[in-house]
């Protein structure tokens, strides 16, 4: 199995050679790795750090970041493609464990657990996948993705045929795309924590925009019920789940606000 990961840039340096060598130190058996990074240009040492470190580099104006992981994943020759921020990391071993998912999969897509730490490296809590009893409409009436964009894999057979991101979405493009896969087929949960997340309250899933609550919207009325009392009972349940499922983060939430650009 190869397995394509991509990473799109802009301005990265600080954090991108840890990023770089958490997908190149991946081992094990049954897989091979690539690592494409699509850069919108960056005028620091990106580009430099990437193409010493071996990636499939490329360089381009882009629409934003989603548009800059279809472009990357286009390039790519994986049979299972994953996304990975550049201040973010691939956990020791994620690779051979979403390799034995592959071998065995029932499904075209799969999500695992991640690890959370604020900008220091300070461990905020896991999250687990969300409940394989979770339909689209309950999931997106959250109005937040309970799927971490960094543990979530798909063959690329799949992800070309959803479309891929849509470009237009600017915060919520992961949001809208594990929507649409969720309509089309269950997925599976990989019983491992495949990424470390780098939460230090700038990160764009976390802004809090008007537009990125508008994006949060049209999915809703994309796929969530139109009633408003049974899209609350849907939130509120999903929320329960998360929390109780999660303790360590929800305390995490709690405890380091800071951490989540909140005071």
């Amino acid at each position: 199995m190869l397995l394509s990961i991509i990473t799109a840039t802009l301005n990265a340096a600080q954090f991108l050679p840890d990023c770089i060598e958490s997908v190149r130190s991946q081992s094990g058996e049954g897989f091979t790795i690539e690592h494409v990074i699509a850069d919108g240009g960056s005028s620091d040492a990106t580009v430099e750090i990437a193409s010493s470190h071996d990636c499939i580099v490329l360089q381009g104006k882009d629409r934003g970041l989603f548009d800059a992981l279809n472009k990357g994943t286009k390039a790519s020759r994986g049979v299972v493609v994953g996304c990975l921020g550049a201040d973010d990391m691939l956990m020791p071993g994620a690779a051979q464990a979403v390799a034995q998912w592959y071998g065995r999969r029932t499904s075209e897509w799969a999500a695992g657990r991640q690890l959370w730490v604020d900008g220091s490296g300070r461990p905020l809590g896991t999250t687990s996948p969300p409940p394989g009893w979770m339909t689209p409409a309950m999931y997106a009436s959250l109005r937040w993705s309970c799927f971490d964009h960094q543990a979530t894999f798909m063959t690329r057979e799949f992800f070309d045929r959803l479309g891929g991101f849509d470009p237009d979405f600017r915060y919520a493009g992961d949001y809208r795309l594990f929507a649409h896969a969720l309509a089309q087929s269950p997925f599976d949960r990989i019983d491992y924590t495949l990424s470390r997340f780098r939460q230090h309250g700038g990160n764009a899933s976390t802004s809090g925009t008007a537009r990125h609550v508008e994006e949060n919207e049209i999915i809703a009325r994309e796929f969530a019920p139109r009633s408003k009392a049974l899209r609350a009972i849907y939130r509120q349940s999903l929320r329960v789940w998360v929390n109780a499922r999660n303790p360590h983060w929800f305390l995490g939430k709690r405890l380091h606000p800071e951490a989540y650009g909140k005071t």
